[in-house]
């Protein structure tokens, strides 16, 4: 009974070989949308990325990796003003 199951050996062999590649974002996170909600996330990405004149490789770089990681329901509340950030930006510049 306490012998791994074989689809436990192939799941570790898998997340070992799969160590070296680039994971993704929505790996990091549950499946926690529906379609039409991952859609919507899609759409808004995709607006944020043009209106701010982004490349599309910003979704690749571990500094987008990290502020997904953060950004939950919860403290989507908690994004700043447009002014403030001048004031964010100063703080963070020092």
């Amino acid at each position: 009974k306490n012998a791994a199951q074989p689809s436990t050996v192939v799941e570790e062999a898998l997340s070992t070989s799969s160590n070296k590649r680039q994971r993704l974002i929505r790996e990091y996170f549950d499946n926690v949308f529906s379609e039409d909600e991952l859609e919507e996330f899609e759409r808004l990405l995709i607006q944020f990325q043009a209106d701010n004149c982004l490349p599309d490789r910003f979704v690749e770089k571990l500094s987008t990796l990290r502020l997904f990681i953060f950004l939950n329901k919860a403290c989507a509340r908690a994004i700043p003003k447009r002014k403030q950030l001048t004031r964010i930006l100063d703080k963070h510049s020092n």
